[in-house]
């Protein structure tokens, strides 16, 4: 297993030298033998069924006493790990227990896991390949493969995108959306390789139902455009503001146009409640003048 770190270690001198230092003199740091941590020894509740999430539901790492809202853990520690200073703020936007947690789902997470199969070695590909179609259905055959596998790439992602939005600690939770998510896997590999087996492989992408698709899913591109937003807000507008509407006005200039404005709203009112008290007709009349005086003042 690797990971992508945000620096080069060989490239911090504190950590070389304390890496050399223990080369050379084998003073190890122990302290993680003394995690402030509950000891605990699980055992399955039912042997042939064996060791289950249910079973591992005890104090200081079960699911039964977790908080409605997370707020200890904001890393990567699992659920009743110690947490020492430093461990990195995630940001989890999801956080309240009842907003993503189900009746029993530690045990469709187990259910699930029962019930997986091999799609390399579970499907009879050679018997499928002694099966000849006729070429115009074969190729009706390769074209709904296609179709089917873009559907499911979709099913994939859409599960998948929530894996990092939820806090650590729904553990159960997170590992199920994972089985949902190598259930669709499973099936975009299983219709990729029986295209690939009919003689035709993969027929045309279908630009329309992809799109329909995507319209199924209106927040898969939710962190582009709130970036987008964001971005506006801050930099963009401030900057055509202070560049256009705000460089047009000086001080002067500023209470001149509000003197002017205020002079012809006056003047606008004056006119409008004079047609009234007159009673001029038509009444139209009365409401295109007092609008024009009220849109020029509003100019200004």
């Amino acid at each position: 297993m690797s990971y992508l770190s945000t620096r080069d270690f060989l490239d911090d001198k504190d950590f070389v030298d304390r890496w050399q230092y223990t080369l050379r003199t084998g003073e190890l740091d122990l302290s993680w033998m003394q995690a402030a941590t509950e000891p605990v020894r699980c055992t399955p509740q039912n042997e042939r069924r064996g060791l289950t999430f249910r079973d591992l539901d005890v104090p200081g790492y079960g699911f039964s006493a977790m908080p409605e809202v997370a707020r200890a853990n904001r890393s990567f520690a699992p659920r009743g790990a110690e947490i020492p200073p430093g461990c990195p703020d995630l940001q989890a936007e999801v956080n309240r227990k009842s907003e993503v947690w189900a009746y029993n789902i530690e045990g469709y997470y187990e259910e699930a896991m029962s019930r997986q199969w091999n799609a390399t070695t579970d499907v009879p590909w050679a018997e499928l390949a002694k099966v000849e179609l006729p070429d115009d259905i074969a190729k009706a055959y390769a074209q709904l493969l296609t179709f089917l596998t873009e559907v499911e790439m979709i099913a994939t992602d859409v599960p998948a995108k929530w894996m990092g939005h939820l806090n650590a600690d729904f553990f159960e939770v997170k590992n199920f959306i994972s089985t949902q998510v190598m259930d669709e896997a499973r099936h975009a590999e299983v219709f990729r390789k029986r295209a690939l087996t009919t003689g035709w492989g993969l027929m045309r992408a279908s630009p329309q139902n992809e799109l329909n698709l995507m319209a199924q899913i209106p927040d898969m591109f939710h962190t582009q455009k709130e970036y987008c937003f964001r971005a506006m807000e801050q930099d963009a507008f401030p900057r055509f503001l202070r560049s256009k509407a705000f460089g047009n006005l000086t001080p002067v200039s500023a209470l001149v146009r509000l003197v002017v404005g205020l002079i012809v709203l006056w003047i606008g009112l004056a006119v409008g409640f004079s047609l009234i008290f007159l009673d001029v007709q038509p009444k139209s009349k009365r409401f295109f003048v007092s609008a024009f005086s009220l849109l020029c003042s509003d100019s200004y």
